[in-house]
């Protein structure tokens, strides 16, 4: 059974779907959640359009307070609290069951876009040929990572922040495809450490062969995805990871040019983003978190994808939460 409470980013979504102010860890108001919670059941019930763009709204804040190099905010930690999670189980379950969230479920399918953010010169369209050396490229850089991180004594090596990312980016340079809803391009507004763009362009692609898609729907296929294709980051990501969960440990990620060998892409459903993101996901006797990979994105690790038409310019303001296609 899915439980939306389970992880940091699920519960950030709950609260941000109640409307109400971020709270601290020492002033929780009971009364104030209990009314909203009433109140917002209620409205999800309703299923309008009011309220799917509510709920979109509170996905983008969800994403956008996902920090992996530091400590959790004060309202995540305020929300984790068992008492706080119990008055918001009536919210997660309603969300759950509304037909407006249907979407946040399914797997890679249909139309894709893939979301070239304009920033300074660099090259917006997507990368269709290269995968394989971009992912040596990634796999090299991890061992040069482990080896930097290794040579720290203790005390620099607990002050050190650095590589808290574990999808297969930086240096990796994969397509990267979302779906497109009414709205727009999914990736447009839901981007975890985003750099504030304000312009983007859009290219329409499909593969050419139905795809080899890993589907990462929860923390166990995220943990399956790892047990099968592990790669020790312990000294790397072991910082920062520390910091934003408590745990101190082994730690491992997909090893991504292996995952290549099996398979074409890998597939974050909004539901798996939302269990999953930001947790210590057990994976044997180490851990794992799933971090620097948005809702609903799909990682290329394969030459498969060709362009379907013509690109389209997408902008918004610097104050504006909503994307508009340029004419």
């Amino acid at each position: 059974m899915t439980d939306l409470l389970a992880g940091p980013r699920g519960r950030r979504l709950c609260w941000a779907v109640l409307g109400l102010p971020e709270i601290g860890l020492f002033d929780v108001p009971h009364a104030d959640i209990e009314a909203a919670v009433d109140t917002t059941v209620q409205r999800l019930s309703a299923a309008d359009a009011a309220m799917d763009a509510r709920l979109f709204d509170a996905l983008g804040r969800s994403v956008d307070f996902a920090r992996y190099w530091q400590e959790p905010d004060e309202c995540d930690e305020a929300i984790a609290a068992e008492t706080v999670r119990e008055l918001l189980r009536p919210v997660a379950d309603a969300v759950l069951g509304c037909p407006l969230t249907a979407w946040w479920a399914t797997p890679l399918s249909g139309p894709q876009l893939h979301v070239g953010f304009v920033l300074d010169d660099r090259p917006t369209d997507p990368p269709l040929t290269g995968a394989s050396e971009s992912l040596r490229d990634w796999h090299a850089e991890q061992t040069r990572l482990n080896t930097r991180f290794g040579n720290l004594d203790a005390a620099h090596w607990e002050r050190t922040s650095g590589t808290w990312w574990s999808a297969p980016s930086h240096p990796a340079r994969l397509v990267i495809t979302t779906r497109i809803l009414e709205r727009g391009p999914v990736r447009l507004s839901l981007v975890e450490d985003s750099l504030g763009w304000t312009r983007a362009v859009c290219s329409p692609v499909s593969p050419v062969r139905g795809p080899r898609a890993f589907e990462i729907g929860g923390p166990a296929d995220w943990a399956d995805l790892v047990m099968r294709f592990p790669l020790d980051v312990s000294e790397s990501r072991g910082p920062d990871w520390w910091r934003a969960t408590g745990r101190r440990g082994r730690w491992s990620i997909p090893d991504w040019p292996s995952v290549a060998g099996s398979y074409d892409a890998v597939h974050l459903s909004v539901l798996g983003y939302l269990t999953t993101a930001g947790a210590a996901v057990p994976v044997g006797d180490a851990a794992s978190v799933l971090a620097g990979w948005s809702p609903d994105e799909t990682y290329w690790l394969a030459d498969v994808l060709q362009l379907t038409g013509s690109p389209e310019t997408w902008s918004r303001g610097t104050s504006d939460t909503r994307w508009h296609r340029v004419d």
